[in-house]
């Protein structure tokens, strides 16, 4: 017996999220949020702290540009390097020869040192032509001791033992002599370089760069000149790090080989790896850290502030103040703090909707409400991160993405884990409310078996027929727990009409079956058990382009007809968008865009979201 359903509008399903209208607009829709609250925290701290603390500030906004710019370099481009603190020493002899000898004005001697600083980092990146890995590391190791001796040979040779002294700076007749003065110069350099690096991310430059890291092969098919954009990497980040040193040199008023040395390259990894890697947030939040925590531990607890024993163990005390943070990195306390705020968020979020849309009496509840749901294996990869999705009664839902992108793992977050996966829950609930029962069942404490004898039938990407059994015998196997069973009088008759291709192979084995007519007997299968949810993992998998486009009217007719609901997990969009209601974009185990399936949201997918793909920097992802 067949069940109908009337299939929701694209409004009564839908939970659309607003999609930037292109780079440009998606760069500046946040702008003035962000430009505020940089605005706020930087006055908070330029009210509230004195000089002494302002110069502390003042440095680590100087080393949060280097660690921003390192974070691209390493987090994006995949490039090693501990050469930073030679990029400052080198940036402080640029600006005192610009700013002293030639008596340039401060603002243009900045512009030159980011045109030095980025020819610079072209002839830096020369060895990335033919070194990788720690090769690589240690030419950039050698450029370090090659700045710090040709730096200590010239000031010997000039007698300026102490290091080149600079003029105040000065800009437009104001004359830099303060900290109180400097504290809104970098900070409005700081917000430009974040700014910039955050747009560039989402070019074409910045797309190739994360590429060149996370599938190098991949950027060569596609056109990309590996060696080109490697350069334009080490440029432009060298480029920052000499103003960065500009800055430092007029700040302190001196540029020497000895200003900064080669643990300040180590800090500026360890900055970018306490804030994670590719972050540029992460960044200035690693170089706060790294930069103002020993000088504050000093100032509140040094020079008498405290008690004989704190005063004078004050290295010990930054040393386990380093280990404590430290570990609260390594237990991923960062993420898990990240992950809790965005679901509080999120419920806050959907309260609010509930409130402005109260539910009419008597609506049916979802017929699957995934909620916050994270899945982890094993060997501790993070599959699925905090997603949740509905599914109506008589509707079909498509999660679509990349290899990787999470969609099987959630999809067995909802069917089951196979044996041996390792895969598990760690978060959130998956309620199951089936018409034929008012009582919402959480399946996450279910085993396969008890979720199928629930009405949760999958599907599998592969090993989804018995080779050894014939077609009839799959079909009637799949017939018989449903025989005699009230409203579960689905037909042989009634599935071969649905499947007509299997009519003439009923005495076929499984294993002599073509792709399409596997995938075909696997649906039939679904069917023939009366399923209330059908769960389909890469329905399209190995299958001609013909057979692929005479699929999508059978799961129409699954989601509304036979089942009370689908949900398909599927790389094509096209045949996702032909064959769902509503479709979840996922990406590195996130849900990116959640909608209606129409022809705008095809559209969408190919000019917006298959080039913001590549352009977020995320840990890898297992898909099981």
């Amino acid at each position: 017996m067949r069940r109908t359903a009337t299939t929701p509008t694209a409004d009564e399903t839908s939970v659309a999220r607003p999609v930037p209208g292109g780079r440009f607009r998606s760069w500046t829709s946040t702008f003035p949020r962000r430009l505020t609250l940089a605005a706020v925290v930087l006055v908070a701290v330029f009210v509230i702290a004195g000089e002494h603390q302002q110069s502390i500030a003042i440095t680590v906004m100087i080393y949060a540009m280097c660690a921003m710019a390192l974070t691209v370099l390493m987090g994006w481009a995949g490039q090693p390097s501990i050469m930073s603190a030679g990029l400052l020493i080198a940036g402080g002899y640029c600006a005192a020869l610009l700013g002293t000898w030639a008596e340039l004005p401060f603002l243009l001697v900045l512009v030159l040192v980011l045109v030095a600083g980025f020819v610079f980092g072209l002839l830096a990146a020369l060895p990335a032509r033919r070194l990788g890995g720690i090769y690589l590391l240690l030419s950039t190791l050698a450029i370090f001791y090659l700045i710090t001796n040709v730096g200590n040979y010239v000031q010997t040779v000039e007698k300026a033992y102490a290091g080149f002294t600079l003029p105040y700076a000065s800009i437009f007749g104001f004359d830099l002599d303060s900290p109180s003065r400097w504290f809104p110069v970098c900070a409005v350099v700081l917000f430009c370089v974040y700014e910039y690096f955050r747009y560039l991310r989402s070019t074409r430059i910045g797309r190739a760069w994360i590429l060149l890291k996370e599938h190098p092969d991949a950027a060569r098919v596609a056109g990309i000149r590996v060696q080109a954009y490697i350069g334009t990497a080490f440029a432009t980040t060298t480029a920052f790090h000499f103003v960065a040193g500009a800055l430092l040199a007029n700040f302190i008023g001196s540029a020497s080989y000895d200003s900064v040395t080669l643990l300040d390259s180590v800090n500026f990894i360890v900055m970018i790896v306490l804030g994670t890697i590719g972050s540029l947030p992460g960044a200035i939040i690693g170089a706060v850290i790294i930069s103002a925590v020993p000088p504050l531990i000093n100032t509140f607890f040094g020079s008498g502030n405290a008690s004989g024993f704190v005063s004078d163990n004050l290295l010990a005390i930054e040393l386990i103040v380093f280990a404590l943070i430290g570990i609260v990195v390594l237990l991923d306390g960062p993420r898990r703090l990240v992950a809790a705020l965005r679901r509080r968020r999120r419920a806050e979020r959907t309260a609010v909707r509930r409130k402005a849309a109260p539910a009419e009496p008597g609506a049916d509840p979802a017929l699957l409400a995934v909620r916050d749901v994270s899945v982890t294996y094993a060997a501790g990869e993070r599959a699925v991160l905090d997603v949740s999705m509905e599914l109506a009664a008589g509707s079909a839902t498509a999660v679509i993405g990349r290899n990787g992108a999470g969609k099987s793992s959630l999809l067995f977050a909802i069917v089951g884990f196979p044996p041996g996966s390792g895969g598990r829950i760690t978060s959130g609930s998956v309620v199951w409310t089936p018409p034929s029962s008012s009582a919402p069942t959480d399946l996450t404490s279910l085993s396969i078996t008890e979720r199928c004898a629930r009405g949760v039938v999958f599907v599998p990407a592969e090993g989804k027929v018995f080779d050894e059994l014939s077609v009839e015998e799959h079909l009637r196997e799949a017939l018989a727990p449903g025989q005699g069973r009230p409203g579960s009088a689905t037909s042989m008759a009634e599935i071969l009409d649905i499947f007509p291709a299997l009519a003439g192979r009923l005495r076929s084995s499984a294993g002599h079956l073509s792709g399409g007519e596997r995938q075909q007997l696997a649906l039939a299968a679904a069917i023939a058990r009366s399923a209330e949810l059908v769960v389909i993992d890469e329905a399209s998998l190995g299958l001609s382009p013909v057979v692929i486009s005479s699929l999508a009217p059978v799961l129409r007719r699954v989601s509304t007809e036979f089942a009370r609901g689908l949900v398909i997990a599927e790389q094509d969009p096209r045949l996702a968008i032909a064959a769902a209601d509503n479709v979840v974009l996922m990406d590195s185990g996130r849900v990116l865009h959640e909608s209606a399936a129409d022809a705008q949201l095809m559209h969408r997918i190919e000019n917006v979201y298959l080039g913001r793909l590549a352009a977020e920097p995320t840990p890898p992802v297992s898909q099981h």
